[in-house]
């Protein structure tokens, strides 16, 4: 089982972008709230693509397993179920 496919998204809840920053070139930020969670990302400008960065709390949910992640996400309120 995938984290993706059994914690489903807040479907019809917006993502407000509260900041961006733009610390460098080929780097920005973006400090952001969504149903009653926030967070800030970072994405990167590599190989001619944006790609989103996660930082290391939520690479640390994800690196527990599945069970611990959807756990995790679950007490977060990030899944909807």
């Amino acid at each position: 089982m995938r984290v993706d496919s059994a914690c489903k998204s807040w479907l019809g809840q917006p993502f407000t972008v509260e900041e961006v920053g733009w610390p460098n070139t080929g780097h920005f930020t973006v400090r952001w709230a969504h149903a009653g969670t926030s967070g800030t990302s970072a994405v990167l400008f590599e190989g001619g693509a944006w790609r989103f960065q996660p930082d290391p709390a939520t690479l640390a949910i994800y690196a527990s397993g599945v069970a611990a992640a959807l756990a995790a996400l679950h007490e977060q309120q990030a899944c909807r179920s």
